[in-house]
Order: C-alpha cells, then structure tokens, then sequence
C-alpha cells in the first residue's frame, strides 16, 4: 500500500507499506508513520506525527491518503447482517468478501469493542483535533457497493499536531478474484468498442 502524508506548510511525503513482523507492519515516513499491528478487523491503525523532532520543523498533518489498490487490497466498509445502518445485510457483501468495518474513530483505543454497534462507523465528524472528514476512493463497482481500493482522510480545521497520535479502525480484505476479473474485462471491452469506434470514424 502507499500511504501518503499532507502538512499544514503545504508539503506532502508518500511511504511504502512494509511488514514489520509477522503480523504488523506500516509505512513510515522522515518523521511520521501509519501502523498496525493484528488483523484488521478487530485492531486500530495508529498514525503518528513526529515532526519537530531531530532537528525537523514542526508541522500539523492536515489530511492523509491511503492507496491500497496498488496492493490488490480492499477497504470492506459493511459491516455483518446485524447493522440496522445496512439493511440490506450481508446480501450487501461482495461474493467473495467477509464482513467488513468502515473507518471509525474517536475512541479510546482500549475501549474498542469490535461487536459494540456503538464503533459501527464514523465518516466524518469531530476529532480533539478538529472535524474530520473521510471519503473512500476507488469503488470496486461491484453490485454491493462494499469495497474500495483507499481513502482519504482530511481535518477540514484542525489537523494532527506535532507529537500527536490518531488512532482509527477500518477492514480490509484481498480482492475478491471474479469482481476484479470482471471490472477489468469490462475495462478492455470499453477499450475495443472505443477503439474501433475511432478507427469507424
């Protein structure tokens, strides 16, 4: 996955996601990082700012991005059958794919409780740094409408300062094969008929 890290100066770093164990690991940049450590579904993600130190200026996260299609991983972010938010229920799911969680956050991270409803789903709302607002990026575009391959998460004031930890949680899941395999013959079918449409005129 490539993680990458916006700052109130108006500069931005991109990291690599790297194993750091057998089952953790994160991207880490000069002086921040966003990191794991279990599955995702029932573990929260850290990500930690710490310019200022070693010399550097500093500066408040502002937004930060997380692009996991690279990666051929999905964020799930429909919960079980139970959630009264989907009522659909797991016939929401992608084939292929497990219960999900979408990105949640403003808890103690000791008082995450994945079967609580009370942690089911935050998208946007306050922080104690200021409101945040998170979209998912690249939609599968499979029927369930469940799968996305990153998000975007962004203080719209405020932001993550200097020395400071957010921690969030969020599923994610391998790409379902047949849905990807799909979405990607659809892609070359698109192209041909553009194609042959532009060779016709």
């Amino acid at each position: 996955m490539e993680v990458t890290a916006f700052f109130d100066d108006n500069t931005n770093e991109t990291a690599t996601w790297i194993a750091t164990g057998a089952d953790s690991g994160g991207a880490f940049g000069s002086n921040w990082s966003l990191a794991l450590s279990g599955d995702t579904f029932e573990n929260v993600w850290t990500l930690k700012n710490e310019t200022g130190s070693a010399g550097t200026p500093a500066t408040t996260i502002s937004k930060f991005q997380v692009n996991a299609w690279v990666a051929e991983i999905f964020f799930d972010v429909i919960m079980e059958e139970a959630d009264p938010a989907y009522p659909l229920g797991y016939d929401e799911h992608t084939a292929g794919s497990r219960q999900g969680r979408p990105f949640t956050y403003g808890v103690d991270k000791d008082k995450y409780d994945p079967d609580s409803s009370e942690y089911d789903g935050i998208n946007d709302g306050e922080t104690v740094w200021g409101t945040i607002d998170v979209t998912y990026l690249n939609p599968l575009n499979s029927p369930a409408d469940d799968l996305y391959g990153g998000f975007s998460a962004m203080w719209t004031n405020g932001g993550l300062p200097s020395g400071e930890s957010f921690q969030f949680m969020i599923d994610t899941d391998q790409v379902p094969e047949s849905p990807l395999y799909a979405l990607l013959a659809l892609g070359f079918v698109g192209l041909f008929y553009t194609r042959r449409a532009k060779r016709a005129s």
